[in-house]
């Protein structure tokens, strides 16, 4: 980032991060790894902290233009141990160069493709509250061209590599075996009319990097950090309210520090 937005970032992490609200969704403790990605491109791992005090000190000494949240550890996490974790929140990560896209390439986005982002929430948010059971789920855009979520239910903080692997196996399934199931193709319907439901799963259903969801050890960008590339913020999306959302509705840094309200409504959108 140039010096002027590497400013911004520092006023946006001293004054407008939502640390209470994120403290609140993810525990802070000496066993939580948390990574931070520096301008220079330094990638610094195992970063731990005893309270959500101390980590906003660091993140505002470093100024990292991102950073993840990774495992809970049995024991505080350092580089050449054997880190054993002990919980972690089950995520999953979506992004649309995985998806057959007629309106942009690669890294681009516009609103016609965004629709993928809002069917995905509303897919995945129907098939973990009504499949699986799970309360406790979070959306947020990634900033760019992703959607990331995380699943804060207790049985979901504790399910094993292999759980993880089954709940992603039986999402893949339905794509691999074009599986009809009624209320995934009416999702999909509301947003894509007149395709033939084998098209509509194939196209447009849930593409999931699993590696990011089977893995405990896999970190995942933090809620409300802003994007490296398009200075968007990683925002909270609510599923309930989700259709009436645009692209041009995503704050960018530069827009936050001027108006703070803006990210305020999003804030609200945790669920804690």
């Amino acid at each position: 980032m140039i010096d002027e937005k590497m400013k911004q970032l520092k006023v946006y992490y001293e004054q407008y991060y939502p640390f209470k609200e994120i403290s609140s969704l993810y525990e802070i403790n000496d066993r939580r790894e948390i990574s931070f990605t520096l301008n220079n491109g330094t990638y610094i791992r195992y970063n731990t902290y005893n309270s959500v005090e101390e980590f906003k000190i660091d993140i505002c000494k470093n100024i990292p233009i991102k950073f993840d949240f990774g495992a809970i550890y049995k024991y505080k996490p350092s580089k050449g141990l054997k880190n054993i974790p002990e919980r972690k929140e089950l995520v999953f990560d979506i992004d649309l160069t995985d998806y057959p896209r007629e309106c942009c390439n690669d890294k681009q986005i516009c609103n016609e493709c965004f629709l993928i982002i809002k069917v995905s929430v509303k897919l995945l948010n129907h098939i973990l509250k009504e499949e699986f059971g799970f309360s406790k789920i979070n959306f947020f855009f990634s900033g760019n061209r992703g959607l990331h979520c995380w699943v804060n239910d207790t049985c979901a903080m504790y399910l094993s590599n292999y759980e993880r692997m089954g709940i992603t196996s039986f999402i893949n399934n339905v794509n691999i075996k074009h599986t009809y199931v009624e209320e995934y193709v009416k999702i999909l319907q509301e947003y894509f009319n007149g395709k033939d439901f084998k098209e509509l799963l194939s196209k447009y259903f849930l593409k999931l990097d699993i590696n990011v969801s089977n893995e405990q050890k896999h970190l995942l960008k933090a809620p409300f950090c802003i994007h490296p590339t398009s200075q968007r913020v990683c925002v909270a999306i609510d599923p309930n309210s989700v259709d009436g959302l645009s692209l041009d509705d995503i704050p960018f840094l530069d827009q936050v520090i001027n108006e703070p309200e803006l990210l305020e409504e999003y804030v609200k959108n945790i669920k804690i």
